[in-house]
């Protein structure tokens, strides 16, 4: 499981250290307040104090989505933003998340794919060039009366460059 920071999207593993980081101090200190205040000497209540330990971690085990979420939004701090915002994400949901962005991403590097094309087409004709589109290329009309192939964006606008 993972936690996703809300304000930017910096998500990091739910696992032994996370606890470590968050609950390490708490309970070191709760531990030490424990020994020294005697709170347990001399009461006979070992038996419940077990009891009540496997109860509580039964109920991390079943509840551990909403503990994590809680846990988190209560003052674990982003890494990367500063901000205590968490989203508590199961591992379908994270596999979710990732395949829309990385839909999200194809479809912005598309557009902007196409909108080079259009500009480096558009200062073709702009300074008169003639040309033609190919499925791979473009097929140019230099000056000299001779045709150039050109493959890919990049060397289109180079040659555009050039003139």
């Amino acid at each position: 499981m993972r936690i996703k920071c809300r304000n930017c999207g910096f998500a990091e593993e739910v696992n032994l250290d996370l606890f470590v980081k968050i609950l390490g101090g708490a309970t070191a200190g709760f531990g030490f307040w424990a020994w020294t205040s005697f709170l347990f000497a001399g009461t006979g209540f070992a038996m419940a104090i077990c009891i009540a330990i496997i109860t509580g971690g039964a109920a991390l085990l079943a509840y551990k989505d909403e503990i994590i979420d809680w846990i988190a939004n209560e003052g674990y701090e982003c890494e990367s933003c500063g901000g205590k915002n968490w989203q508590a994400i199961s591992p379908d949901k994270e596999k979710e998340i990732n395949a829309h962005e990385k839909y999200q991403c194809k479809v912005s590097a598309s557009f902007e794919l196409q909108q080079r094309i259009e500009t480096a087409e558009a200062l073709l004709r702009s300074d008169g060039v003639e040309f033609e589109k190919t499925e791979n290329s473009w097929l140019v009309l230099e000056s000299s009366g001779e045709l150039k192939e050109i493959n890919g964006i990049n060397q289109l606008e180079l040659y555009i460059s050039s003139l």
